[in-house]
């Protein structure tokens, strides 16, 4: 069951949505601030790590052994990345104030000051969300639609709709089963492997998602009906 305080946010966020033709103000001001000692971790999904990792040239494992903490989901049951902090309290990616991978950042920190939910029907909805942000004071306005893209994330919507779908057909299977994951066990190595670590960067992304989808649902057959699927 969701907590009652995650239940409340939901709620104030939707009373904040904003569509693509919507207009808000806001300009970076280059401080760092929202990449630093943050009270709540950035929290990334396998399509962030697939181009971060692209756009450092490293592998995949290498960026998750470098730049994130895992963990397993309470209310998912799946294994969770986060970014990792330095010890002083700065984002693992930041280099002299700025992201190391402005152009492929990850997509929580591409669209702020915006926030993003998937509804029941798969589309993205928008929200402004609530902040101290001095960027936000700026008398600069931008679409949201235009926002989105200078971010390449409208580019990358299809692949992210994709990724989530992957990730409820593994959290359903698992809360239906009762199954509880532990680090290192073997539905967990498989399931950190079929979200994260077994993409191919040189090779499109919708692709390899979709195939595993595919494997997913062949997987799981004989244990979930069609629709849960």
């Amino acid at each position: 069951m969701a907590d009652l305080s995650d239940v409340n946010r939901i709620e104030e966020y939707k009373r904040n949505t904003v569509s693509l033709n919507s207009q808000f103000r806001f300009e970076c001001q280059m401080c760092g601030s929202c990449c630093k000692n943050r009270s709540e971790a950035i929290l990334i999904t396998g399509v962030d790590i697939f181009y971060a990792s692209k756009e450092l040239g490293i592998s995949i494992l290498d960026f998750m052994d470098r730049y994130t903490v895992r963990y397993i989901g309470g209310i998912s049951r799946l294994p969770v990345a986060v970014l990792r902090e330095k010890i002083n309290g700065e984002c693992s990616l930041m280099e002299n104030n700025k992201c190391s991978i402005q152009n492929n950042k990850p997509g929580a920190c591409a669209i702020y000051p915006l926030g993003r939910m998937q509804e029941y029907n798969g589309e993205f909805v928008y929200f402004t969300q609530p902040n101290s942000c001095p960027g936000c004071l700026s008398k600069k306005r931008q679409t949201v639609r235009d926002w989105l893209q200078k971010h390449n994330m409208i580019s990358k919507e299809a692949e992210v709709k994709a990724w989530n779908k992957l990730v409820l057909m593994f959290s359903k299977m698992l809360i239906k089963n009762d199954i509880r994951l532990k680090p290192g066990d073997v539905m967990s190595q498989l399931i950190v492997t079929l979200l994260y670590l077994g993409y191919d960067t040189s090779k499109p992304l919708l692709a390899q998602i979709e195939e595993y989808i595919e494997e997913a649902k062949e997987l799981f057959k004989d244990e979930m009906t069609e629709e849960e699927l």
